[in-house]
């Protein structure tokens, strides 16, 4: 029985990979004509182009064609497929969009499978690096298939951070609270704080 779910787990992986490499295709074919592009604002400061949405719907072609009865959610078109499925996708199909927009060579794909509510599948693939990052609750994480591990810190001191900043509507007036955070942070001697664009890709590089 266990094999047979880690073999299932893997089938779901070779999938995954492929469907964020065929996202990534069509977010490097569309990066040299962004001024034609045809770019909506879903709210301030918050966009979405026509790139993510064929990025989706190539990620979600390929998925459903393997796994017609898992059910699919998505960054742009929302939830699709059986409800009552074992297995959910979770798909950002172009994560850091306002960098792309601005030409900024720092988004990917990102692809989470969950089991019954648990993630137990990962890949963020960055098209412009080439970079893809896998993973498989309990049997580690690979970038291009190389083994990556977490750095042994115990604390905050001489730690790298990542974070995101407030920036739409929502979440505007959380900027002081945010701030407040990250003086404190500041001061327990960290070698300082990256704001990238990308979230996916800050979690892959951890």
């Amino acid at each position: 029985m266990v094999q047979e779910f880690d073999t299932k787990m893997d089938e779901i992986l070779k999938v995954a990979i492929d469907a964020a490499r065929a996202g990534g295709d069509i977010i490097n074919a569309n990066a040299t004509r962004i001024s034609s592009l045809n770019i909506e604002q879903k709210s301030l400061n918050d966009f979405v182009s026509e790139v993510d949405r064929q990025s989706e719907i190539a990620v979600k072609v390929l998925i459903h064609k393997s796994f017609p009865d898992h059910a699919f959610i998505g960054e742009e078109y929302g939830a699709s497929g059986r409800d009552e499925s074992e297995y959910t996708w979770h798909v950002d199909p172009l994560d850091g969009t306002t960098n792309f927009l601005r030409s900024i060579p720092h988004y990917c794909v990102s692809i989470g499978v969950c089991y019954h509510g648990v993630p137990y599948v990962a890949v963020v693939f960055d098209p412009v690096k080439k970079e893809l990052y896998t993973a498989i609750k309990g049997q580690g994480a690979y970038l291009n298939d190389k083994p990556i591990a977490v750095a042994q810190l115990s604390n905050l001191n001489g730690a790298l951070l990542a974070t995101g900043v407030p920036f739409s509507g929502a979440y505007l007036d959380k900027i002081d609270s945010f701030l407040g955070t990250m003086n404190g942070v500041l001061h327990e001697n960290t070698s300082g704080i990256r704001r990238l664009g990308s979230a996916a890709l800050d979690l892959a590089y951890v």
